[in-house]
């Protein structure tokens, strides 16, 4: 799966839709990382994020995978 993630990210950079400048590696362990966080923390404190933030576990993650993806998009993407 990793392997897999590293080669989207190639992909990505290829035609523009990623920033040429990453590295695919640190990349995938970067966006690994931060969505087994988001998933974890929506998982363990559904009821703190929902009663607290008025933010439900499911929008939490989707939001994290928003702000990771708009961090690693390209210029053709920008547009």
């Amino acid at each position: 799966m990793f392997g897999r993630l590293i080669g989207l990210l190639k992909e990505g950079q290829a035609d523009g839709t990623f920033r040429s400048d990453l590295d695919v590696v640190k990349t995938a362990l970067v966006l690994w990382s931060c969505m087994v966080g988001a998933v974890n923390t929506a998982k363990v404190k559904a009821g703190y994020i929902q009663n607290y933030h008025h933010v439900t576990p499911e929008d939490l993650v989707s939001y994290a995978l928003q702000i990771m993806l708009q961090s690693i998009k390209g210029a053709m993407e920008e547009k």
